[in-house]
């Protein structure tokens, strides 16, 4: 596998946006799962899964871009100036 980029990152939280999307507009609010709570509640603890993972995904890449951006800051200071 490619090594992970911020790009990456940023496609994984699209992606997990648009699951999330398409468990409201397309389940969420479909008739069967509107009268049956069973399966509401199924499906509405998915989408709390998959809210947390998009949570998850946006704190990871956080964390690398401010590792990565201090990396770069830290090796100006030693780099000597043209």
């Amino acid at each position: 596998m490619d090594k992970l980029d911020k790009y990456h990152y940023h496609e994984a939280l699209d992606r997990v946006s648009n699951v999330n999307e398409i468990i409201e507009n397309m389940l969420i609010k479909h008739p069967v799962v509107q009268e049956n709570v069973q399966i509401r509640e199924h499906i509405e603890k998915a989408q709390e899964y998959i809210a947390e993972a998009y949570q998850l995904i946006g704190r990871i890449s956080f964390k690398r871009d401010m590792f990565q951006k201090k990396s770069e800051h830290n090796l100006m200071k030693v780099l000597p100036e043209n």
